[in-house]
């Protein structure tokens, strides 16, 4: 069996490696962009544009027999769309996996990492990996490794053998005894070693193998042919295969439908009814597919008599009779790309996601005493931009206008309608200042800013004229403070008043306890400015490389997101932090690989960073990262995890070996932001 693509509703876990200084605490996961974050007592409030909340899992589970998670590995990072899409089990516990990512629990592993049975790094095996892996197979010594192109491995350190199969791009791969079968767009090929044995023409998606018989599925159809030449003398009647695997004397294959099949005959077995395919069933007792072959997706594994499904939801068989078996590992929120058992084990590979969490729609609520997503669940209309809380009520604002929300249990509360999108909240005593696009508050017409009784929910008489979206918002003193492309503007007792100017784009705006401000965007000096009451420019505003999207304040310290790579004269991508005394830049750069959007301090010195990234520099993120070690977080005490700098001389690696795999890599979809 081989590359599987499929749509899983599907999360992983929390991992068991110990956490760097600089890598996030394991409790925290959304599977999207995180665009507002909001620290209440002991809740912290996201909001973005995500569907599911939980523990970070990484791209990488083990589930056992019975469904449950045995082992996650959160520690991959890097790439543009992290992922896992190939695996093969060792033989004595362990796992080799291949996709799109850069590091593996600290260490540099470009693609392609031999994960150990206790769950660590392989320190011997090491292959830098030039694109996507699609496909492993461990033979004996040698793992084969396809994508674009096919590659022998020496299995134990990485080395590229000398002995090289011919070019071929590989979907999928089979073994057995001698024969390698390859499985690809331009057909079926049998080799024994470099020699070609006997080639099918026509695109095969999937492939396996078993006892002298070599089953294949793609575009064409699904097939059994003889392993010594290649003839075909089973057809089995699915429409779109495109995923198969045998068993004993039954092959199963994926299509519109889930099928299985007489291995001899191709007689359907009629198991499975409609577990598979168009039609609907209980909610999450099926396992729901499209109307075609590359939309639909599939993963199917064979370990013994059990058969294990991939799709929308998890479903386990018992290949004796087609009966369902309870398994249900509790993972969703993902993209599954590859399903494996070997020895009551099955190791679920794809995009990241999470564990012990649940659905939610933009908006999630985590305890901060234990990391756990709170039942706090409101079905918003849209992406949330903008939080902010007063009493008991959560104003959450985004794409679909604004809402009140019951801030324990979610429940929607009656507030006035905004008609157009809403990027960012502040209050003031009674007052709720409301700022995003030009449109109707309340059915009140405003040209981006507006403002909201908050006792009587009556829309007041406030809507100065601006040029373009209002991006930020901020209460200092008596003031209010709006930030756009007109750079600010200000205003107190709802009409306009001086204040401090700034030339260029604000997108950030941050009161800094004494009536002062701070101001972060795309404008001239830096994209940093920090004023006094009056509006005079202070000189201990940092400077960047590139815009700032998000300012905290916390301890003597201001802290700083957004894209950039420099803050002063110090490498930090991203975000960072300065001593509000001195100025000097602190160590903290844990490097998350796209924007940094919103920020916010925890109690006892933690902080909570949200954007559009994926991953940090050690750890599989999705849009929230917590940093800081609290007793009543429950996390582990930091420790160095190995890589090839900050390593002890004599455990650095030699220069990898760069195998070309696959330019063609397949990228995950993105979601708005």
């Amino acid at each position: 069996m081989a590359h599987r693509t499929l749509i899983l509703a599907a999360v992983f876990l929390a991992a068991a490696a110990p956490a760097s200084a600089q890598a996030p605490q394991p409790a925290w996961y959304v599977d999207g962009p995180v665009s507002a974050l909001l620290v209440e007592g002991e809740t912290l409030y996201v909001g973005g544009t995500f569907s599911a909340a939980g523990s970070a899992a990484g791209p990488l589970a083990l589930a056992d027999s019975d469904g449950r998670v045995v082992r996650t590995h959160p520690g991959f990072s890097g790439g543009e769309a992290l992922e896992v899409r190939a695996l093969a089990a060792d033989g004595a516990g362990g796992w080799f996996a291949g996709g799109t990512f850069e590091r593996v629990d600290g260490w540099e592993r470009g693609g392609l990492v031999h994960l150990l049975a206790n769950g660590s790094v392989d320190p011997d095996f090491h292959v830098e990996i030039a694109g996507t892996v699609e496909a492993l197979i461990l033979d004996g010594s040698t793992l084969w490794v396809g994508g674009t192109s096919l590659t022998a491995l020496d299995a134990a350190t990485g080395a590229r053998l000398e002995q090289q199969p011919p070019a071929l791009a590989v979907d999928a791969l089979a073994v057995a005894g001698d024969r390698l079968f390859v499985a690809g767009p331009s057909g079926l090929t049998a080799l024994d070693g470099a020699t070609v044995a006997w080639q099918r023409a026509g695109a095969v998606t999937d492939v396996d193998v078993r006892d002298g018989v070599v089953y294949a599925a793609g575009p064409a159809g699904a097939v059994a042919r003889r392993a010594s030449d290649g003839s075909e003398f089973v057809r089995y009647t699915i429409d779109e295969p495109h995923a198969i695997a045998a068993g004993d004397g039954v092959v199963v294959v994926r299509g519109r439908r889930l099928a299985a099949f007489d291995a001899t005959t191709g007689a359907d077995r009629g198991w499975f009814g409609d577990v598979y395919g168009i039609g609907e069933g209980e909610a999450g007792d099926g396992v729901a597919g499209a109307s075609g072959a590359d939309d639909a997706g599939g993963a199917l594994a064979i370990d013994g008599t059990r058969l294990y499904v991939a799709g929308d939801a998890f479903a386990s068989f018992d290949l004796r009779d087609g009966s369902r078996v309870p398994w249900s590992p509790p993972l969703l929120g993902g993209t599954v790309r590859a399903l494996e058992a070997a020895e009551g084990v099955v190791a679920i590979g794809g995009a990241p996601s999470a564990l012990d969490g649940g659905a939610r729609e933009h908006v999630a609520a985590f305890d901060l005493r234990t990391g756990a997503v709170k039942a706090f669940a409101p079905r918003l209309d849209g992406p949330v931009a903008a939080l902010h809380r007063v009493g008991g009520v959560l104003y959450a604002g985004g794409e679909g206008g604004l809402a009140a929300l019951d801030a324990q249990t979610g429940a929607r509360l009656p507030f006035p309608h905004a008609s157009s999108p809403v990027l960012a909240l502040a209050a003031s005593g009674d007052t709720l200042y409301v700022g995003g696009a030009p449109g109707t508050l309340g059915g009140t017409p405003t040209s981006g800013l507006g403002a909201v009784s908050l006792s009587t929910g009556t829309v007041l008489p406030f809507a100065p004229a601006l040029p373009c979206d209002v991006d930020a918002l901020a209460v200092s003193g008596a003031t209010l403070h709006a930030g756009g492309c007109f750079g600010l503007r200000s205003y107190r007792n709802l009409e306009p008043t001086s204040g401090p100017a700034v030339d260029g784009r604000v997108l950030a705006l941050r009161e800094d306890g004494a009536s002062g401000l701070w101001a972060g965007g795309s404008f001239a000096g830096g994209n940093v400015a920090h004023f006094a009451a009056d509006g005079t420019p202070l000189v201990d505003s940092p400077v960047t490389d590139g815009p700032v999207h998000a300012l905290a304040l916390d301890d003597g310290t201001v802290h700083l997101g957004g894209r950039f790579t420099r803050i002063q004269d110090a490498p930090r991508v991203n975000v960072g932090r300065v001593a509000l005394i001195g100025g000097s830049v602190g160590a903290f750069n844990p490097r998350p690989n796209d924007t940094v959007a919103a920020l916010a301090p925890l109690p006892g010195g933690g902080l909570a960073v949200g954007g559009a990234f994926g991953s940090t520099w050690e750890a599989t993120t999705g849009g929230l990262a917590v940093f800081g070690d609290r007793p009543s977080f429950k996390v582990r005490p930091p420790s160095r995890r190995p890589g090839t700098k900050g390593v002890p001389p004599e455990r650095r690696e030699t220069q990898p070996q760069v195998v070309q795999i696959d330019a063609r890599a397949r990228k995950r979809e993105k979601r708005p932001f």
